[in-house]
């Protein structure tokens, strides 16, 4: 029998992006749904450029306005195995704030590329399942 297949994306995962505790949540869940033999490809905004080992890029068809997107699927150096989504604006030193405390002006348009960018890997993986 074949495993499932789930393209699983979020803004954080602990240990890689945690701000609070969508980052643990994301993890224990990513690790659970692993332990039951679930096929995971786990995407979260390529924030900061993270290196990856074994690394893959795809440019995404996205909608105009979420365009150029890409993604970069590899291994972290913590071992991890994920795929990282690039769109414009999501590179930011912390994922919603800036220095000042304030939220960043463009975090909906941000996240709303995010999404149309996870829509288009979708469509290319064709998983079971988007979480």
């Amino acid at each position: 029998m074949c495993a499932v297949k789930v393209l699983f994306a979020t803004a954080e995962l602990a240990p890689l992006v945690r701000v609070g505790g969508l980052a643990a949540a994301a993890a224990g869940l990513a690790d659970e749904l692993r332990r039951t033999g679930v096929d995971l490809e786990i995407v979260l905004p390529d924030y900061s450029g993270l290196a990856l080992t074994g690394e893959e890029t795809v440019d995404l068809d996205v909608v105009e306005w979420a365009a150029p997107a890409r993604a970069r699927r590899g291994t972290t150096a913590d071992g991890l195995d994920v795929t990282l989504v690039d769109v414009p604006g999501i590179a930011r030193p912390h994922p919603y704030l800036q220095p000042s405390g304030e939220g960043w002006h463009d975090n909906d348009e941000r996240f709303f590329r995010f999404s149309a960018a996870v829509a288009a890997l979708a469509r290319a993986r064709r998983p079971d399942v988007v979480h």
